[in-house]
């Protein structure tokens, strides 16, 4: 619940406290029924920011992806979450790895003009990473 508060403060105040890096890409809203627009969005997680833990030839964890939008009037919509489960080879997962986790996700909102929160909270340290969209023009 804490993180579902975060994600949504993240609209409006940047969040201090995040450690985790992420980068996120958006592409242009695009309507998607009446009244209904559609942003997807590219979160990518870098393997060496996560606590991940060994596994045999593996290192696992999981991330859990949050997203909100939010109107140029302050109209916010229902935050979104999924989990994601990690699982990747152990030399990936050194300190040194280049490697990115990369996922797709969609944002619906009701006006082509909202703000787009993105949050991702590392499930084994607790770190959490934040983005805020802001939509062009």
């Amino acid at each position: 619940e804490v993180m579902r508060e975060r994600v949504v403060a993240n609209l409006f105040r940047r969040d201090e406290a995040a450690r985790l890096p992420i980068a996120v890409d958006a592409g242009a809203p695009v309507a998607k029924e009446k009244g209904l627009w559609v942003t997807t969005l590219r979160v990518r997680v870098p393997v060496r920011s996560l606590a991940l833990l060994p596994d045999g030839e593996e290192a696992r964890g999981a991330v859990t992806l949050y997203r909100v939008s939010a109107t140029p009037v302050g109209e916010v919509s229902e935050v979104r979450e999924e989990r994601q489960e990690v699982r990747v080879p152990a030399a990936l997962a050194a300190p040194d790895s280049a490697v990115a986790l990369d996922y797709e996700v969609e944002v619906e909102s009701v006006d082509p003009a909202s703000r787009i929160s993105v949050g991702v909270l590392d499930a084994t340290s607790g770190d959490a990473g934040f983005r805020l969209i802001r939509p062009a023009g």
